[in-house]
């Protein structure tokens, strides 16, 4: 199994690249795929899609990478101990068997998309920590050889080691902490990994100080030279940072990483916070504002920097599409006032329908970055899209999450 990245355009610090999939694992699912960067990482409940089928899945979202939440599939049955590697490894086919993945590349992600879950450091335990699995307060233990064990039953492209993050009010022994039990674990994982597939991602934490985000970069870089690491996730963001906290600890993080390999961003995936992400030189970004705006009935139209509230009443006879000129299925097969009846009926049907216009909608936004960034024009693609944003809000109101 090889990765390659390449960088091909620039903007500044914001870049075009593409990630070189080429997977002969045994699954024989995958074969070469190029995704282009910077490009979207698309959340999962139990390998799904919320709201959306699989199968509907390429009509709305064809250039993005698919992650696969390790505490979705750590446990299967916590009465019967029931793992998820011991189920997925006899079943044979890899997660993109199991899950219906067929043709997506994915990342084995500690912590999903949009999610409160998160793993606890057991302190005196150094080989390994907690994590709660959604929707239940049970707790399950997750090792280095843990992780091991579901790649290699799942064959995901990529897989992301334990570590342990830092609140935004951490003290300076629990930003050290972040530091060097996160990098204990990628040295571990490095050391015990064998033949195990995939390509490793060396995982920046550090909290909110420059100071540690730096370290942890410059030391989870060092591994990467050797050829250990095929990209990096820069993560611990999502627990109510600050606007300027998030600011200082990607900042101090990129500028400490090799240009060679992706940078893949967790966290908010606002289009705000996208865009000025991409402009400090980050590649992939969480994915998970398409469905947090659409539980709200709400439609993306990101080209013209608005959106469209479907349970206002003014959309009841409605025949127009969700975007006038959208190729998405939902603004194809149906109208607002289709959508903005489902949503009064609380009919299921709404979110997902929505989801796919908004998962369209948003890679369609991405592939005008990309555009942008090529022309040599991403900071006029940013300055007026937040000025139609600013508009909008002024408009519109906060109902919607920013």
């Amino acid at each position: 199994m090889s990765r390659n990245f390449h960088v091909e355009a620039r903007s500044g610090k914001a870049r075009i690249g593409s990630i070189q999939c080429s997977d002969n694992c045994e699954q024989g699912f995958q074969g070469s795929k190029v995704l282009d960067t910077p490009c979207a990482l698309v959340l999962t409940r139990k390998g799904s899609l919320p709201n959306v089928t699989n199968e509907l899945f390429p009509l709305a979202s064809s250039e993005a990478l698919v992650q696969i939440s390790l505490l979705d599939f750590a446990v299967f049955n916590a009465n019967d101990a029931l793992g998820g590697a011991e189920v997925i490894s006899q079943y044979g086919k890899g997660v993109h068997g199991f899950c219906s993945l067929k043709g997506r590349s994915t990342i084995l992600s500690v912590r999903a998309a949009g999610s409160q879950e998160f793993l606890f450091d057991v302190g005196a335990r150094k080989d390994l920590i907690v994590g709660e699995l959604r929707g239940q307060t049970q707790r399950v233990k997750v090792s280095v050889d843990d992780v091991l064990a579901l790649q290699q039953a799942m064959s995901c492209e990529f897989f992301e080691h334990l570590s342990v993050a830092a609140p935004p009010d951490a003290s300076k022994k629990q930003h050290e902490n972040s530091v060097w039990r996160s990098l204990g674990f990628l040295d571990e994982t490095i050391s015990r990994r064998g033949s195990c597939n995939g390509q490793l991602l060396g995982v920046v934490q550090g909290g909110f100080e420059a100071e540690y985000r730096s370290l942890s970069a410059k030391e989870t870089a060092e591994r990467a030279a050797t050829g250990a690491i095929g990209g990096f996730m820069i993560s611990g963001f999502g627990f109510g940072e600050t606007p300027d906290q998030w600011e200082t600890a990607v900042a101090a993080a990129v500028v400490e990483l090799p240009d060679e390999l992706p940078r893949i961003l967790t966290g908010d995936g606002s289009p705000e916070r996208v865009l000025r992400a991409i402009e400090l030189g980050i590649d992939v970004f969480d994915c998970s504002y398409p469905f947090d705006v659409a539980e709200f009935g709400i439609a993306l139209d990101l080209e013209s920097g608005q959106h469209l509230n479907l349970n206002d009443g003014e959309h009841e006879l409605s025949r127009q599409p969700l975007i006038d000129k959208c190729t998405c299925y939902a603004c194809i097969k149906h109208t607002r006032g289709y959508l903005h009846h489902l949503l009064r009926v609380q009919e299921m049907l709404a979110e997902t329908l929505i989801c796919i216009h908004n998962l369209f909608n948003y890679n369609s936004f991405l592939k005008a970055a990309r555009e942008s960034i090529r022309a040599g024009k991403f900071d006029d693609f940013r300055s007026n899209f937040i000025r139609k944003r600013r508009q909008d809000a002024v408009s519109q109101g906060s109902s919607y999450p920013q």
